[in-house]
């Protein structure tokens, strides 16, 4: 090769190798200077954050604060995990617990499925079970799978990581004294194919705590679950359910009754169930079953009716 073009050929290899480095050089800075800046506004926020979930009767901050992590969740999931186990104002849990079932890379373990599983036991008692959004949150899209509570929200959770929970869920048959726990336990169990699998977990213990639910307790919809329960347990459940036929309380006797001449194919009787249980549906999980034409005929006598027949 002519020395000359040797010469240039070196002294351009040499030059792009510098331009290379100057260029790698200047990307790390600029990385090292972003990032430290982003993790210290970051650090900042998310401490700013957490402390808005809490609450403090100021309006919107825990919207605003839940909002601000949905958006950032991916990120922040580690540390919202860790705030989560070291809260102990309800209304934070909630919060943190929605953003998470809502967080896709979110890889759930052991611990936080016991701990969504006692989150259920409470309902709605502690903290309302709808998300207060911001104003115009109906048009806006970031707040996307924010409404509902977070014992709504969960069972969502629990049936994309159904795996996971199934022991726990299993195991918390025998324990919950929650009508609302009990009836989505099953109905998960009946989503994924595994109720009369798991049918004997539902003893008549279990069915007789949810018979004495049917009481007018003052306990907000803990009737309609356990009915709803006997619905999808039929058979199972009328000897429980017949015990219960001949109560004093008012409320309960007509249920039980209702319940059983609807297993003798009563018409009217499953709309006198369907009139006093249809009027909480929006509370419950989704059902997938089909309502007869007649329905709305033999329910409207019993709207403005609590006795039954």
């Amino acid at each position: 090769m002519d020395k000359r073009i040797h010469r240039e050929v070196l002294r351009s290899g040499k030059v792009s190798l510098r331009r290379e480095i100057r260029v790698a050089l200047l990307a790390a800075v600029v990385f090292v200077a972003v990032a430290s800046r982003v993790s210290a506004q970051t650090s900042a926020e998310v401490r700013q954050a957490f402390i808005d979930l809490r609450q403090d009767h100021i309006r919107y901050n825990c919207s605003r604060a839940t909002l601000w992590l949905q958006q950032h969740r991916d990120v922040l999931r580690d540390q919202m995990q860790t705030e989560l186990y070291r809260t102990n104002d309800p209304q934070a849990r909630d919060a943190l617990l929605i953003v998470l079932f809502q967080t896709e890379s979110f890889d759930p373990d052991q611990r936080f499925a016991r701990f969504v599983m006692q989150r259920l036991r409470e309902e709605d008692r502690r903290v309302s079970n709808v998300f207060v959004g911001l104003p115009g949150s109906e048009e806006n899209p970031d707040l996307s799978g924010l409404t509902g509570g977070a014992h709504h929200l969960a069972w969502i959770f629990i049936d994309h990581h159904y795996g996971l929970f199934e022991p726990l869920l299993k195991a918390e048959v025998g324990e919950t004294t929650d009508m609302w726990e009990l009836w989505g336990i099953a109905w998960m169990f009946k989503k994924h194919n595994v109720l009369s699998a798991n049918a004997s977990l539902f003893t008549s213990d279990v069915l007789g705590r949810a018979a004495a639910a049917l009481k007018n307790d003052g306990i907000r919809y803990n009737a309609s679950q356990a009915m709803r329960l006997f619905l999808m347990l039929p058979k199972q459940s009328a000897p429980v359910v017949r015990e219960a036929s001949n109560s004093s309380d008012p409320q309960q006797r007509y249920l039980t009754q209702a319940f059983l001449d609807a297993l003798r194919g009563s018409k009217n009787a499953v709309g006198y169930l369907n009139a006093k249980l249809k009027l909480y549906i929006g509370l419950l999980p989704e059902s997938d079953r089909q309502e007869p034409e007649w329905l709305d005929q033999v329910t409207e006598p019993y709207l403005d009716k609590d006795s039954y027949p």
